[in-house]
């Protein structure tokens, strides 16, 4: 599939994510050209999205916690909310 089909990658950062990982993972994303990145913390209960890639990185980034919505397009649905997600080592519905 060619990156400029992707209207929004998400990826979920595991328990054993490291900081340098994660950063060359959204740098791949963004020389990959994908429009927008959505990065899914459950360590921390926090998510960042990513958009307008070039030159190997995002220029436009928004972080926030959960509870806080992802802003979206509306030709992606509009506001994502993120109040149920969980995080790890938490039981579902705790």
């Amino acid at each position: 599939m060619e990156a400029d089909a992707i209207a929004l990658a998400v990826e979920v950062i595991s328990p054993s994510e490291r900081l340098r990982g994660i950063n060359e993972k959204t740098a791949w994303y963004a020389a990959a050209r994908v429009a927008r990145l959505l990065q899914i913390d459950p360590r921390t209960g926090t998510w960042s999205l990513f958009t307008r890639p070039g030159e190997g990185e995002y220029k436009g980034v928004v972080h926030g916690k959960y509870g806080e919505p992802v802003p979206l397009p509306d030709d992606l649905g509009g506001d994502l909310p993120t109040s149920g997600l969980p995080l790890y080592g938490t039981p579902p519905g705790s």
